[in-house]
């Protein structure tokens, strides 16, 4: 390889790490999203089945269902955050969303 060929890749190399990083986290906020959809879905299919027993407070399942839905609306893991988060990464925008909404 000549010298400018790997000049290019080393210039290159940054920017394309930089890219996966970016891509790394988009792909993970949105598989959180995804995953806790799925998970309380689940959980009001599952009290759906089992009837208003499962809200008891002596039912595993009412504590299940209450802490799963407070984790789905942190404000990581609500849509409307997540999809500013992938549009500024998309887009090369510094993310000016606090971790901690």
């Amino acid at each position: 390889m000549s010298a400018d060929v790997l000049t290019a890749i080393a210039d290159l190399a940054p920017r394309l790490t930089a890219a996966a990083a970016r891509a790394d986290a988009e792909r993970r906020v949105a598989d959180e999203t995804v995953a806790v959809r799925h998970v309380t879905r689940a959980l009001e299919t599952l009290l759906h089945a089992h009837g208003s027993r499962g809200f008891a407070d002596s039912s595993p399942l009412q504590r299940m269902w209450r802490d799963a839905n407070v984790a789905a609306r942190h404000g990581m893991l609500l849509p409307r955050v997540n999809l500013e988060l992938c549009g500024a990464a998309l887009v090369g925008a510094e993310n000016a969303v606090s971790p901690f909404v």
